[in-house]
Order: C-alpha cells, then sequence, then structure tokens
C-alpha cells in the first residue's frame, strides 16, 4: 500500500512538470490538494452509504402520515445497535411502532417498540435502539409497521 502511495505522489508531481504556470511546487501541491481532496470525498461517501440502513416502511405507516426521510446506524458506533431515522410528519401523528430487524433469509432477529408523537408538518431524529443481543451485522433490512 505504501509503495502505492508513493507511485501515485510521484506520478502527480510528474504530471506538474509540464505546465508553464507557476513554480514547480506551486503546481505539485496543487496537484497533490486535489487528488487528496478527491480521495477524501470518495471515502466519506463510501462512509456515508456504510451507515445507510435498508427501510421497508409499511402503506398503513404512510397512510397515518409519517415520512422515513432517511435512516443510519448510529455514527458513534458502526456496530450499535441504534438506527436513526429522520421523520417528517406530513400530519399530526400519535401512534406506536414496531420495526423489525430482517436478515437476509427473510427472518426476524430483532425488534423495537417506538411511540411517536408530532404536530403537523415536524420533522425530527429518532432514535430507535434495538436488543443488545442483536447481532446488526446480519441486518438485511428493517421493516417499520403499525403496533396493533
Amino acid at each position: 500500500m505504501r509503495k502505492i502511495i508513493v507511485a501515485v505522489l510521484a506520478l502527480m508531481l510528474l504530471s506538474g512538470c509540464d505546465k508553464n504556470e507557476g513554480s514547480f511546487a506551486s503546481r505539485s501541491g496543487k496537484s497533490i490538494g486535489s487528488a487528496l481532496t478527491e480521495f477524501a470525498n470518495a471515502v466519506g461517501e463510501g462512509v456515508d452509504e456504510q451507515l445507510m440502513v435498508a427501510m421497508e416502511i409499511s402503506q398503513a405507516v404512510s397512510d397515518a402520515g409519517l415520512i422515513f426521510s432517511t435512516t443510519k446506524v448510529n455514527e458513534a458506533d458502526i456496530g450499535s445497535k441504534t438506527i436513526t431515522s429522520y421523520l417528517i410528519a406530513e400530519k399530526e401523528v400519535d401512534l406506536i411502532l414496531k420495526i423489525h430487524a430482517i436478515d437476509r433469509n427473510g427472518n426476524e432477529i430483532g425488534r423495537c417498540i417506538r411511540k411517536i408523537s408530532m404536530k403537523e408538518d415536524d420533522a425530527s431524529y429518532i432514535d430507535f435502539q434495538f436488543p443488545l443481543q442483536m447481532d446488526s451485522k446480519l441486518v438485511s433490512f428493517y421493516r417499520v409497521e403499525l403496533k396493533k
């Protein structure tokens, strides 16, 4: 890995040599800075994608006026048993959600029950805590429905 980084830096330095503007150090610094910025942005996008989780929202939840905008694993701990959703209330809601953690075979491996009360046009980040025994790495997606 170290050899690859050295080779990339050497290529970036050499790519700055054929330009007639500015000093060698300036051209090389801009080239390296640009490459490092692109690299950091790509790493950030990859981490963001890793934190995102798939959600299956029941029609009853949608009909109740609740929108799940985005849901991620708690950023503080990738192995966390907590997911955080950004919820938007299209109308006033006062309901109890049941969130099932589903593995790749379609089996439920965890469950969370959470009361949600929001006024019309409210939006908020809501945490859903699953049992500590649940292996969150096995979760394929989360299914959200109304608790009856």
